[in-house]
């Protein structure tokens, strides 16, 4: 029997959207080179993704390479607006489930400004029984160190647990250490869940 159901917030709670890094070169820096964001993100981001670095800190040293001309908090603005479009159907269903007694949770690799954003600013804090962003973790969603640890906070059995996620490598990771873990295609997947 399920007792809580976690889903991935980039991908399945929040619509499929344009990457920052392709939307920032389109629409400031046309003369970047393409790996100058990317490498940003495969980097000195996974650090802040862990909570090991701040945000802020980093991408102030990035403000020259990238032609970047506003404040920090105007970059967030831009940066995490572009990426909050919320899938109302899937929150329809967890509202359901939650009515049901199943506890839904949030689960997300982020560093903790888009992980405020996304509770307080987008909302997701009143939409979801816990929440687990790996910048509070200690260790991504490519770790199965981050379920062991969602699944010691929940205090429940992993087999007890079901996780929906756009990513298969982290599906896999999941599924490591026995949670009923599944590859996110459609919302008519969480239609078929029962308490």
């Amino acid at each position: 029997m399920i007792k809580a159901l976690i889903l991935d917030a980039d991908g399945v709670v929040i619509k499929d959207h344009e990457y920052f890094s392709v939307r920032y070169k389109r629409d400031f820096g046309k003369s970047l080179n393409d790996e100058v964001i990317t490498n940003f993100f495969r980097n000195e981001f996974r650090k802040a993704s862990i909570g090991k670095a701040d945000l802020k800190e980093l991408l102030k040293e990035r403000f020259n390479e990238w032609g970047w001309k506003g404040t920090f908090n105007e970059l967030l603005e831009y940066w995490f607006r572009g990426e909050r479009a919320l899938d109302e159907r899937v929150l329809e269903i967890t509202k359901k489930l939650r009515s049901k007694g199943i506890k839904v949770c949030l689960a997300s690799d982020n560093e903790k400004y888009r992980a405020e954003y996304l509770l307080n600013e987008v909302g997701l804090k009143s939409q979801f029984d816990d929440t687990f962003f790996s910048c509070s973790l200690g260790h991504t969603k490519s770790e199965p160190e981050f379920f062991q640890a969602v699944i010691k906070k929940l205090k429940l059995k992993p087999e007890e647990i079901v996780y929906f996620d756009d990513d298969p490598k982290n599906v896999a990771n999941a599924k490591k250490v026995g949670i009923d873990a599944r590859v996110y295609k459609s919302v008519s997947q969480l239609e078929k869940l029962r308490a």
